[in-house]
């Protein structure tokens, strides 16, 4: 029998007041939810940032939490949000972060197709890299991602195949494909 108690009973002993009981929500969710905010955000210091302020609402907001619900559905749902309001204010400031030129040259030593990825994903709207990074990085069903985005399926379906084409029509995409058609 397993003496580790279960999330639903990290999330009461949260809101009886036992910090610790989060802090193993935490530990078992962190590196998720900054990959999916650092994806969003295209860099991994905001997406840090962005993480730790998704848990610090999600701590705040417990006692919302509906225990029908998954509750890494409902933190990534909070992550993902944070990460496009994040990148909205970015742009509004026009106070972008340029990558790293090393971290850059670095990752194209590596795999230049990654590189190529990474690009093109960075070229996407907040909203697209949420998605995809949803569906093939999280490995979440559509309905997974409308119950965690709070949009209907066939938002999801269509924000789906709007974002696939958006990333295969980059240039990037279009220089390699123009190499294999000659």
């Amino acid at each position: 029998m397993n003496d580790e108690p279960d999330e639903k009973e990290w999330i009461q002993r949260s809101l009886e007041g036992d910090p610790s009981a989060f802090s193993c929500l935490v530990l078992r969710y962190q590196d998720v939810a900054v990959n999916l905010a650092r994806r969003i955000t295209g860099s991994r210091t905001d997406g840090e940032d962005v993480a730790q302020e998704a848990f610090i609402r999600a701590y705040r907001k417990l006692h919302q939490f509906d225990p029908v619900r998954e509750f890494r559905a409902w933190l990534l749902g909070i992550t993902a949000n944070l990460a496009k309001n994040h990148i909205r204010r970015r742009t509004r400031r026009e106070d972008r972060e340029q990558v790293d030129p090393l971290l850059q040259e670095e990752q194209h030593d590596r795999d230049p197709r990654l590189a190529a990825l990474t690009d093109a994903m960075e070229a996407l709207s907040a909203s697209e890299r949420a998605i995809l990074t949803l569906k093939y990085m999280e490995g979440y069903s559509v309905n997974d991602i409308a119950t965690i985005l709070k949009i209907r399926q066939s938002a999801v379906k269509m924000r789906l195949a709007r974002a696939r084409e958006h990333l295969l029509n980059h240039p990037l995409f279009q220089e390699e494909n123009s190499y294999e058609r000659s």
